[in-house]
């Protein structure tokens, strides 16, 4: 009876893969071999399935792109696709079972429409999972129960399926499943007996080969050499370096439940269905088709589906007792999870109040201290602009004594303040009136150039003028900053060779500014070179009372006058010095007070921009011009003057 159900009867030889026929253009039929193979592990959980898997898989044969991650009771992996491991939960359900069931499944729902679709939407996944993998590794021990629909996924993909079927003696596999699944040891031993009696019964006219867990951590080498032998398979991928990673992986910790065959064999509370399964896949390690073997394991497997028949309507009952306990644990777990959850995040909102609240004391504290701090500020500035309003008085008042030495300042002044409020309201009205003024004093320049001859015969009757004014200058200069001329006593009288060129950054800068001031007036620019022509005394008398009244009004022109009467600026060394200038015709005071100046380029021999930004680190943060900054406050301050390699000249 049972031997007409066996696949043996169709073959009792080794299965030939199967070949598909085509005909060619002659009409002669051509056969083609299936383009991949499929090796099937077929074998009970905690049996050595994912050992024998990674081991084919590191001599070659390919894994799945998603594979399952590891656990805490397979912690080197498992080695199977988790796409495949969730669409056989999905199939189970869907026909009522689960993975410790140990009733076979229908032999209708084999033959139905969901099994085909079912198979059709494994073979989907192995194509996406392996590829165009010509040798391909699946396991799920699930499968054992469900092999024809894995021969007619091997169909769909136009596979040859090659078996290997692990076993371990099955009280090592119930106490496994004890420990990670608290399964009974007799449920287990059912469940076992079921995987391995279908997994034989269906792959009988498969290549195949039966091997012990041990074998493989034992010599794994021999083993997979019986199993290459057995089945007709080559691994592509072994060699030396590929065996030295196998014998990496396994580790005989795997097998951490054992139990010895004879004391298995001899308990008394085991049923005979396993024992007789168990001694008789040992058989079939030598010869899978042993047909005596064969026709035992077919009465065992007859009277084992009676049996679980017949109890399979009491074991119903009690797995839906089981799945109502279940839900029912589980609903309680989700309102505890829920309960749980609120109260970390009525704890996370309590930390985060008081994070809150301690951030907000932490920024009213550094409040508080910016606070102080820029009250302090406000109070240093306060002194200090009491201190500079006064040094200006000062600075006033000495220039107001030069100016009056000279009655030719006193007439420019003068004239320069009648012309400043339509000075200042011209000013107002350009919106880019820096640009202009670069742009003018450049043309200046271009004149002064021109000039300088002219300037030179006048310079000897100017000498004893400028020699006065300058004098008057450093008086000024040192009655503002006591200590800063104590510090920089050196500095000055470097400065004071420097006298003679004074003069002519005036009239440098009052040329410059002329034109700026004119610059509305296109006939004065015109007439500028005729200006040059003017004795000194006379063009100075003339522009400064304009410059009083507009330009030195403004920051930047305040800044250009201090440098031109500084003494420290020389505009025939700064174009000797400074092709580029020269070449653009730029200003070389305007150049030096917006460009030069930031850039390291020397006013004059006395005066070392380089030098300074580099000893004042705040300065060249500041971005300002050096000799300005150096007038207008590192005087004052008793910074140095002179840069390195500049010899003192008291």
């Amino acid at each position: 009876m049972a031997s007409k159900k066996s696949p043996s009867k169709r073959s009792r030889g080794k299965a030939q893969p199967k070949k598909v026929e085509v005909s060619g253009g002659s009409g002669e039929a051509a056969t083609l071999e299936p383009r991949r193979t499929l090796l099937l592990i077929l074998g009970m959980h905690r049996s050595g399935t994912s050992a024998y898997t990674n081991t084919f898989a590191l001599l070659g044969a390919a894994l799945p792109r998603s594979l399952m991650s590891g656990s805490i009771s397979n912690e080197k992996g498992h080695f199977e696709s988790s796409r495949l491991f969730l669409e056989h939960d999905i199939m189970l359900a869907e026909i009522g079972s689960q993975w410790y069931d140990w009733n076979a499944l229908s032999k209708d729902f084999f033959k139905s429409t969901l099994a085909r679709t079912f198979a059709a939407r494994f073979a989907e996944i192995v194509r996406e999972e392996y590829q165009d993998a010509e040798l391909i590794v699946v396991k799920d021990p699930r499968i054992c129960r469900f092999v024809p629909i894995w021969r007619e996924v091997a169909t769909l993909l136009d596979a040859t399926i090659k078996v290997v079927t692990p076993f371990r003696n099955p009280m090592e596999v119930a106490s496994s499943l004890k420990k990670r699944d608290n399964l009974a040891i007799q449920e287990s031993l059912l469940v076992w007996t079921r995987h391995v009696l279908d997994a034989e019964f269906w792959t009988r006219d498969l290549p195949r080969a039966f091997i012990a867990y041990e074998a493989l951590l034992g010599d794994w080498r021999t083993v997979v050499d019986q199993c290459s032998k057995e089945i007709g398979l080559a691994f592509p991928r072994r060699s030396p370096k590929a065996e030295r990673q196998v014998d990496i992986y396994l580790d005989r910790a795997l097998r951490r439940n054992m139990a010895a065959d004879n004391e298995f064999l001899s308990h008394s509370n085991i049923p005979d269905w396993t024992k007789d399964a168990y001694v008789s896949l040992k058989k079939l390690q030598t010869d899978s088709r042993n047909q005596e073997v064969l026709r035992k394991l077919d009465r065992v497997r007859a009277d084992f589906d009676r049996v679980s028949s017949n109890l399979a309507s009491v074991f119903a009952e009690r797995d839906q007792r089981l799945i109502e306990a279940t839900d029912a644990n589980a609903q309680k777990a989700s309102e505890l999870e829920q309960l749980r959850a609120a109260n970390e995040a009525q704890a996370a909102e309590i930390g985060e109040q008081h994070s809150r609240r301690e951030r907000e004391a932490a920024e009213l504290a550094s409040r508080d201290a910016e606070i102080s701090g820029l009250s302090q500020q406000a109070a240093t500035l306060d002194g200090a602009l009491r201190v500079s309003q006064t040094r200006l008085r000062d600075v006033e008042q000495q220039l107001s004594e030069a100016l009056q030495q000279r009655s030719y300042l006193e007439d420019a002044l003068s004239r320069a303040k009648d012309n400043a409020a339509q000075l200042e309201q011209k000013v107002k009205l350009n919106i880019d009136s820096e640009r202009q003024l670069k742009c003018l004093l450049e043309q200046s320049n271009a004149i002064a150039l021109k000039s300088q001859e002219h300037l030179a015969v006048e310079q000897r009757s100017s000498q004893r003028l400028r020699q006065s004014l300058a004098a008057s200058f450093w008086r000024h200069q040192s009655n503002c900053a006591p200590t800063a001329a104590s510090m920089n006593v050196e500095a000055l009288e470097a400065i004071a060779e420097s006298q003679n060129r004074l003069m002519n950054g005036i009239i440098d800068f009052c040329h410059a500014s002329y034109i700026f001031s004119d610059r509305s007036h296109p006939d004065s620019v015109s007439g500028t070179q005729s200006a040059y022509q003017l004795s000194q005394k006379s063009f100075i008398s003339r522009i400064l009372p304009r410059l009083e009244r507009g330009l030195l009004a403004t920051g930047k022109g305040q800044q250009m006058f201090a440098i031109a009467m500084s003494g420290l600026f020389d505009t025939r060394w700064y174009l000797e010095q400074n092709a580029d200038v020269v070449q653009s015709s730029a200003s070389p005071l305007l150049h030096f007070l917006l460009h030069g100046g930031q850039e390291g380029r020397d006013p004059s021999h006395l005066f070392s921009a380089k030098a300074y930004l580099a000893s004042y680190p705040d300065v060249a943060r500041a971005r300002v011009n050096p000799l300005v900054h150096f007038l207008f406050h590192g005087l004052t301050e008793g910074r140095d003057v002179r840069p390195h390699g500049v010899p003192d000249t008291g």
